[in-house]
């Protein structure tokens, strides 16, 4: 932000720094589930019992986040990163006055709230499909059939507003701005200015409030101050591994084996005979393994299990259906 002096001067934000926005925000929910990954391969005992519950914790620190810039910038995460607010759809071509209590309420709920429900409606859709031993009933058959539906229109709608977008038909670049009345525009160094001088007015007046306003304030501008770096991480992490010179070293050093998964205290006990299913405690039937951990169980016996639960029973190590391999006897 100390380089404000070098944007250009049209107010109006390229397609490309949208897109690059974009990018970013769908980023963050991926480096919280890398670090949920990473916790409970490090704490299975401590960690694991959380996995269950990451989109609750996403949604939370998302929350936290987007309304510590929300207030501080007048703008999501993603937008302030790239130098951008969001301002009024006026006619007169005024950008100065900021979002109303409302507008930056309603931001909230549609850069937070909305898309945790459809997560949770989209994974809530894939578990009434995995149930083949009951029969829907007619309203869950209806949202099975809606649900893709609501969110191709929607994505059509949001396709169509950028579209009119880039041929500068429009201001706001998707219909929820439209909704709200506002539109995306880059900060300038007087938006910089003011920024700064509310941020300091924000802190004093944060130190006068109750102790869970100061602790939400403190974790807002943690989570604004170590999101950004462990995006980066990330990002150069996949770069590195994506590179050809890895794939070379990769042809001449071998890797040990992977060490057998980690038994959690308060997982499942492992039977003695290899061929019994650690679940069930019966002769296996149809063996698959769970590539979480490396353990195998029958089919039907691990897919519940991991549907219900999203972790190994055995490690507590996150788990998911995709990593079911069925192992077929030559």
């Amino acid at each position: 932000m100390d380089v404000l002096h070098l944007i250009p001067t049209t107010a109006k934000p390229s397609f490309f720094e949208l897109i690059a926005m974009d990018a970013l925000r769908k980023g963050i929910y991926p480096a919280l589930q890398y670090c949920m990954l990473v916790l409970t391969q490090h704490y299975p005992d401590i960690v694991g019992s959380t996995i269950k519950y990451t989109d609750e914790i996403y949604f939370i620190l998302h929350g936290l986040l987007q309304n510590h810039y929300l207030r501080a910038e007048g703008a999501s995460f993603a937008e302030s990163f790239y130098g951008l607010k969001r301002s009024l759809i006026s006619k007169d071509g005024d950008s100065s006055v900021g979002m109303s209590r409302y507008q930056r309420w309603s931001s909230f709920l549609f850069l937070v709230v909305f898309p945790y429900v459809d997560e949770k409606a989209q994974k809530f859709r894939n578990h009434l499909q995995s149930q083949v031993n009951r029969t829907l009933h007619w309203t869950e058959k209806l949202f099975v059939k809606a649900l893709p539906i609501t969110r191709a229109i929607c994505a059509g709608v949001n396709l169509l507003y950028q579209a009119l977008y880039l041929l500068e038909l429009i201001e706001p670049c998707s219909p929820w701005l439209h909704l709200l009345g506002l539109k995306i525009q880059r900060v300038t160094f007087a938006d910089y200015q003011a920024s700064q001088a509310a941020k300091e007015a924000t802190d004093k007046l944060v130190k006068t409030k109750g102790i869970f306003r100061r602790i939400t304030h403190a974790i807002g501008k943690g989570l604004a101050f170590s999101v950004p770096i462990l995006l980066f991480v990330l990002s150069f992490m996949q770069w590195w591994y994506a590179n050809d010179n890895t794939g070379k070293i990769k042809d001449v050093i071998i890797p040990p084996p992977p060490k057998p998964g980690t038994v959690s205290k308060t997982g499942v006990s492992l039977p003695s005979d290899n061929r019994i299913c650690p679940l069930c405690r019966n002769l296996r039937e149809n063996p698959t393994v769970l590539a979480a951990s490396g353990f195998v169980f029958c089919y039907e016996c691990i897919h519940k299990h991991v549907n219900d639960h999203e972790r190994c029973p055995v490690t507590h190590a996150r788990a998911s259906i995709d990593m079911l391999i069925s192992i077929h006897n030559s």
